[in-house]
């Protein structure tokens, strides 16, 4: 093993006060090796993956991103977090309802984050390039009261068949030319899959505990 990672390790160890068993440390050279990440840094932060998902599409994007990230991490719902205590860095993951969060959401992001290092990733209906996009993700960003929003992930998921009908009925003229638009069938697909790990590694790679 590199001296650069057992130098690594031993400080981490001496200041943590933790041991990494052997599959952990064969890890962190295969990765060193291969430059997957920038620094073996990422292989000692504490990860939480939480999202939530009501038909599917973040659920998605999220294992994605948790299946790019090195251990230690853990993934369940936001409904199961009741703290961000213990973790160096979150990725919260949200679907997008009229045009921007929802009650649950905002409730979420305005009392739990405060103070706490998070990367949102956002699931919508629409393409990634609508221009509209960029004030409904500022909402999300406006939610997380007091966070230190490290990244922001955002890409298109299917609209379920109620979402749409109700769209379609509804006498908001905007919700009504969305639906009537929708191109949503089918994601996220592989390759938005992909974007989510890559985003995830761009993140843990430029992020500093």
């Amino acid at each position: 093993m590199s001296n650069k990672i057992v130098t690594y390790i031993q400080t981490v160890k001496v200041k943590r006060k933790v041991s990494f068993p052997r599959p952990v440390l064969g890890f962190a050279e295969k990765l060193y090796l291969n430059r997957t990440y920038s620094s073996i840094a990422v292989l000692f932060m504490k990860v939480l993956v939480a999202y939530m998902s009501w038909t599917g599409n973040t659920k998605k994007v999220a294992e994605a991103i948790y299946d790019a990230i090195p251990q230690p991490k853990e993934i369940k719902p936001v409904e199961e977090v009741t703290s961000l205590e213990g973790y160096d860095l979150t990725f919260l993951g949200f679907p997008t309802h009229n045009f921007g969060p929802d009650e649950p959401t905002k409730a979420f992001l305005g009392t739990r984050v405060k103070d706490r290092a998070i990367a949102l990733f956002i699931t919508h209906m629409a393409p990634e390039h609508i221009p509209a996009l960029e004030g409904i993700i500022q909402k999300f960003r406006d939610a997380a009261v007091g966070a230190n929003v490290v990244g922001v992930f955002d890409c298109q998921g299917q609209a379920c068949e109620e979402v749409k009908t109700f769209m379609l009925n509804s006498p908001n003229p905007r919700l009504v030319a969305a639906a009537q638009a929708d191109s949503s069938q089918g994601q996220p697909d592989a390759t938005r899959l992909e974007h989510a790990r890559t985003f995830a590694i761009e993140t843990m790679n430029k992020f500093k505990p």
